[in-house]
């Protein structure tokens, strides 16, 4: 699938959460066992201008850019295809096409 930018852009200033969390702290996923839908309501954004890496297991396909609930700060971490595909079902503000 040829996936597209949206929203919020990726940038060097914003903070790369290789854990999935804000730098602020704060917990963001609780004790959701999907933390993927339950950060999907922070999603400001998606994009393929990230520095984007793979190897043999996945292929990162773009940046998933949030904005913390709690400090209101960016910060994003790469999504895969199967990544972009779940949060792409849990937000209808994703564009179709």
């Amino acid at each position: 699938m040829k996936w597209k930018s949206w929203g919020v852009l990726w940038s060097p200033d914003i903070y790369h959460a290789l854990d999935h969390e804000c730098a602020c702290g704060a917990e963001l996923v609780g004790s959701s066992s999907n933390h993927l839908k339950a950060l999907a309501p922070l999603l400001v954004g998606f994009s393929t201008d990230a520095p984007l890496r793979s190897n043999e297991y996945f292929t990162h396909v773009g940046a998933a850019i949030f904005e913390c609930d709690v400090c209101h700060e960016k910060f994003w971490f790469h999504l895969s295809e199967v990544g972009a595909q779940i949060f792409k079902g849990y937000i209808p503000r994703w564009p179709k096409k």
